[in-house]
């Protein structure tokens, strides 16, 4: 096969992820799909780092299992390791919590085909396309692959709840900030207040010492004034006598 047989068909083989409600076309030889590796990367813990692989030959496409640890499901099958298979449109492929279509030109049912696929070359977020396919492709998967409809709307439920859970932490998060400001505050004015306590303990012992001072001057002076009364009861007995 010449080099020039061998290159892929540009826009005649299409890669449709359901959850993503995208399509992008195989525009290289070898597509690889997995954790960390390859030209279509997936936050998913179940993926391997290079999980599967698109192909593209004789302008036919197989998908392979590169050895990953959970598998790869072909419309709800497991697949055999390093093995291609080949895929026909509409055919469903799983891996980890990816769905993933795969189309071909016979997707578009119009003597315009032509015209589409130039459109889609110059413009891939077509819109009139991606409805197009994306209709067809719900249609299929209802009558084909009910449980996959499911398992979409088991994961557009979880995303659901996942948001809902961060909404809630970032809701609750401010009054963890406002109670951690007024913590600050208190901390901050602790050593004032402990200024102050030390303030009032000096004023109320220098009263202390200052009542200390004064009560033996007034008791000095209820010593005098009691020795004068008693001075005066001793004269008027005498002059009474």
């Amino acid at each position: 096969m010449g080099d020039e047989e061998a290159k892929v068909k540009p826009w005649t083989h299409f890669y449709w992820d359901i959850f993503a409600n995208t399509c992008w076309p195989f525009d290289e030889d070898i597509v690889t799909c997995g954790r960390n590796q390859g030209q279509f990367q997936y936050e998913d813990a179940e993926l391997s780092g290079a999980h599967c692989e698109f192909s593209i030959v004789d302008g036919k496409c197989f998908i392979k299992d590169l050895e990953s640890r959970n598998s790869t499901y072909l419309n709800e099958k497991e697949i055999e390791a390093n093995t291609p298979i080949q895929l026909k449109c509409f055919d469903v492929v799983i891996f980890g919590r990816q769905i993933i279509i795969y189309l071909d030109e016979n997707i578009f049912k119009v003597q315009t085909r032509d015209d589409i696929l130039e459109s889609i070359k110059t413009n891939i977020e077509n819109e009139n396309i991606y409805n197009e396919i994306k209709n067809k492709t719900l249609v299929f998967m209802k009558g084909h692959h009910p449980r996959m409809i499911i398992r979409k709307k088991v994961q557009v439920l979880e995303n659901k709840i996942a948001d809902a859970y961060n909404i809630k932490e970032e809701k609750l998060s401010k009054y963890d900030e406002k109670a951690k400001e007024i913590a600050d505050l208190v901390e901050k004015h602790k050593a004032k207040i402990a200024q102050l306590e030390e303030k009032i303990a000096y004023v109320l012992s220098e009263k202390d010492k200052l009542a200390a001072k004064i009560d033996p001057q007034i008791d000095a002076l209820h010593a005098q004034v009691q020795d004068l009364n008693d001075n005066y009861e001793s004269l008027e007995e005498k002059t009474t006598v």
